[in-house]
């Protein structure tokens, strides 16, 4: 029998069925033996503060990031064929939109590396964001409507990500900072929030009442419950509806109340 995973990042590999342990039908039988104790002492090791360098400029990153995404007419015309609604066409409609749920929720990099200059990069953030009323970060992972992650797995992709901001939060501060941001100085974790059209939610929870995911959703919510509560890190769901690609960048979307994960896996 395989040992399991020592990291966050070896728990995310896992939940891909790329971790020594075996496949993902094996990191699914795995969750319920991660107990609360486990994984909080993964989290904490993965953002102990780290000061092994500088962080990339957003502003060459989204120079790079530009030139790889369509214009909007160009975008919407592709949208038009269902084999063009991957997670990377979503992505790019967020783009243009700008702002997440509301206009002070601005976008200010994509693909965002997270890892210090000239380390190789384990995790990429879909998005950054800047909350210009709180002044707060968030970082965003994108999943579409056909994506066939695991909650669990959706949750610990994020982690890493958060992981890696929180203990790189003086570069991360310097970072936006030399991009023109001020951020709260009382801030010493961003936040975290997670988009997606309802069809993927709804089909993740269906499939994680089947036999071969053992109620990994249970396991999701067990771990959102221990972020909020030792680290006050409360993951935002933002829900899209399924018919985003014929909304532009006036796509209908709102906050998903974790009750509603709650509720479907009672």
């Amino acid at each position: 029998m395989q040992a399991h995973p020592t990291t966050i990042w070896g728990w995310f590999q896992f939940s891909k069925g790329d971790h020594r342990g075996g496949p993902r039908s094996a990191f699914f039988k795995s969750l319920s033996q991660l107990s609360c104790d486990q994984f909080l002492d993964l989290i904490k090791r993965a953002a102990r503060d780290s000061r092994q360098g500088n962080l990339r400029p957003l502003a060459k990153l989204r120079e790079e990031g530009r030139r790889n995404v369509p214009s909007l007419d160009q975008l919407l015309e592709e949208l038009k064929n269902p084999k063009n609604r991957r997670e990377r066409h979503l992505q790019y409609l967020l783009w243009h939109r700008g702002h997440l749920l509301t206009p002070y929720q601005r976008m200010i990099a994509r693909e965002v590396p997270c890892s210090f200059r000239k380390v190789k990069r384990p995790s990429v953030t879909d998005f950054l964001v800047i909350d210009d009323l709180r002044r707060v970060p968030l970082i965003v992972e994108v999943k579409c409507g056909t994506a066939k992650d695991s909650l669990t797995g959706v949750l610990l992709e994020l982690l890493v990500q958060w992981c890696f901001y929180k203990s790189a939060m003086e570069a991360f501060r310097q970072q936006l900072q030399d991009d023109g941001e001020q951020i709260d100085q009382n801030m010493t974790q961003p936040e975290a929030a997670i988009v997606a059209p309802i069809g993927f939610y709804r089909k993740a929870l269906e499939r994680s009442n089947s036999r071969k995911r053992h109620g990994e959703a249970v396991n999701a919510l067990r771990f959102l419950r221990i972020l909020k509560t030792a680290f006050d890190l409360r993951v935002c769901f933002i829900v899209l509806s399924n018919d985003w690609h014929l909304q532009g960048t006036k796509l209908r979307c709102h906050q998903l109340r974790t009750n509603v994960i709650d509720n479907a896996t009672t």
